[in-house]
């Protein structure tokens, strides 16, 4: 749409969430257009150890030039948020955002998230398992549920037992540290893995499907996302697959000017920006 080609945004910070170690904040992008617009909880990347909200500056504000409301989150990271806590964090953002739709300006059906790398991996189970007991946080007052319009994961850790194995085999020892840190145990490993419960069909949400994938992406195994696409198709989820011929692992946000990444901003303003109903979302 013309008035959503590169629209004025306001870029301001909440607390979203008040723990006994600190505030959690969100850095929202609201794009100055009159009118119930898409929303996204982003959750960045960097091996669920490193990072915060602003790690995905270049690709949000991007997404806010299209007129799209962004809620980039921070959460808990080791050693205080270990699996399962930054997943709960993501959780409760999700609620908070759309108990606040109304004074967001976004539209109620039209909330979906967005997460990379180690943040696709924490968006991707929340989208898939928003009531799981482990990590559904109903506290602090929320009304709304968890569940997402739609899902944006851009070259996720789908299968972090998959990714712990390549690591350890290849000695990429900075990755093998990031899990070891993050993850309490194998089993836990095992547990949150987006991979294994598409496989075994535990999910009890499918919402529609955006992955973004570069092919010389050397922090994941090269078929992950391919594998969980074409898991998610045969349990009936709509997915869409893009990738990017030699790009790498965050090409997006390491170089946000180049030809690949502005095409890659470009594919996901589309998606988010699709008219669609919650209710294509493919339920157990």
């Amino acid at each position: 749409m013309a008035d959503e080609a590169s629209c004025a945004f306001d870029e301001y910070d909440r607390t979203y969430r008040d723990l006994p170690s600190g505030p959690l904040s969100a850095r929202i992008y609201r794009p100055r257009l009159d009118r119930r617009l898409p929303c996204v909880v982003e959750v960045h990347g960097g091996g669920w150890t490193s990072g915060n909200r602003l790690s995905d500056a270049a690709l949000n504000q991007s997404l806010a030039r299209a007129g799209i409301i962004v809620v980039a989150v921070d959460f808990r990271k080791p050693p205080e948020g270990r699996f399962p806590a930054s997943v709960v964090d993501v959780n409760h953002a999700i609620r908070w955002v759309k108990d606040r739709a109304a004074e967001l300006g976004a539209d109620e059906t039209r909330i979906g998230g967005l997460g990379t790398s180690s943040g696709g991996h924490q968006i991707l189970l929340n989208a898939l398992c928003p009531e799981a007991e482990a990590y559904a946080c109903r506290a602090d007052n929320t009304r709304a549920d968890a569940s997402l319009a739609f899902v944006v994961a851009c070259w996720p850790v789908a299968d972090p037992s998959a990714r712990y194995e390549m690591a350890r085999r290849e000695n990429k020892a900075f990755l093998v540290e990031a899990h070891d840190t993050y993850w309490p145990s194998i089993d836990d490993m095992r547990t949150g893995n987006p991979q294994r419960i598409v496989d075994e069909a535990l999910f009890s949400h499918m919402p529609p499907l955006l992955l973004i994938q570069g092919t010389a992406d050397e922090n994941l195994t090269q078929d992950m996302a391919g594998n969980f696409a074409d898991s998610y198709a045969r349990r009936g989820g709509e997915v869409e697959l893009v990738r990017y011929d030699g790009e790498s692992h965050a090409f997006i946000t390491r170089a946000s000017e180049t030809d690949a990444s502005r095409q890659a901003m470009d594919t996901i303003a589309r998606f988010i920006r699709r008219d669609r109903s919650r209710s294509e979302g493919a339920r157990k």
